[in-house]
């Protein structure tokens, strides 16, 4: 029997139009694919950055309204012949500095020695005063009061402790420095800006008994007094006014950003990092 040869059947492959569609439709996939991923990676560390800059911002505010809400605090001790309570401590609780505290006076030196920089294009620093107890602070093992630090504050005129703390911005750093230590210590990270303004209570020249708060810096609370803490103004003061600027720790901008300083001014970042006004109000409620 004879077997006749039939030929296999013909096999067709790709054109050079279908490869190159095929090769597009594949490319436009995989970068929809990765501008989706881009996108969403951009997305995850601004919210970060959104996340951090805001939780910085909570911990400084709470910081630093805890501590001023307490400047001039004293526990009575009893009630003078006119009928006014008493108390161990009474010198000045509150005290700033535009632009500043020099280092050579920011440790240790009474409030007559602070030396301000006086300049408004530096951050703000501030001096809380207060009594301090085993109620408004974290004593040590052995029942002291402590200062910002959680050192123990000095012991005065036998009967009371003070807690003399000096709040003040030192690379991008809100820092603090008690009457328990020489050496500041590093707080809270981020910090680019720190600016304070005082609510200084004027009585009305129609009603006595009515008063305005005019909201003024430390060097015009200040004024010309020498030293500068003698200064009157400084027992008026009924109010402080805080605005924190705080940056990012990533640069997650892929330009510069604008943002608004403590001023009310438009300024410009000097990098790629979020930049954030953040601002509160502290009633005093201690006579200071």
């Amino acid at each position: 029997m004879s077997h006749r040869h039939r030929p296999a059947p013909l096999q067709r492959g790709l054109g050079l139009v279908e490869l190159l569609v095929g090769l597009a439709l594949g490319l436009t996939v995989i970068a929809a694919a990765m501008a989706l991923y881009l996108s969403s990676g951009h997305a995850y560390h601004h919210t970060q950055a959104v996340t951090q800059l805001t939780e910085d911002a909570s911990v400084a505010l709470t910081l630093l309204r805890t501590q001023i809400a307490q400047a001039g605090y004293s526990a009575p001790t009893g009630i003078d012949s006119d009928g006014r309570m008493t108390r161990a401590f009474a010198g000045p609780g509150l005290f700033g500095c535009t632009g500043g505290i020099t280092p050579n006076s920011i440790g240790h030196a009474t409030l007559d020695n602070v030396v301000c920089h006086n300049d408004s294009a530096q951050p703000d620093a501030i001096v809380v005063r207060y009594e301090a107890d085993t109620r408004n602070t974290l004593p040590t093992s052995d029942g002291t009061p402590t200062d910002c630090l959680g050192n123990s504050t000095p012991l005065v005129d036998g009967t009371h402790h003070v807690a003399d703390n000096r709040y003040f911005v030192k690379d991008h750093t809100l820092s603090c420095r008690g009457s328990g230590h020489s050496v500041s210590q590093p707080l809270v990270d981020h910090i680019v800006d720190l600016q304070i303004r005082y609510g200084v209570s004027t009585p009305s020249a129609g009603d006595p008994s009515v008063s305005t708060l005019r909201f003024l810096s430390a060097q015009e609370v200040s004024g010309s007094s020498t030293p500068a803490a003698s200064s009157p103004l400084w027992r008026r003061v009924k109010a402080v006014r805080l605005c924190l600027v705080l940056r990012s720790e990533l640069e997650v901008q892929d330009t510069p950003m604008s943002y608004t300083a403590c001023s009310g001014t438009p300024q410009t970042a000097p990098d790629r990092r979020l930049y954030r006004a953040f601002h509160t109000t502290v009633s005093l409620p201690n006579p200071l």
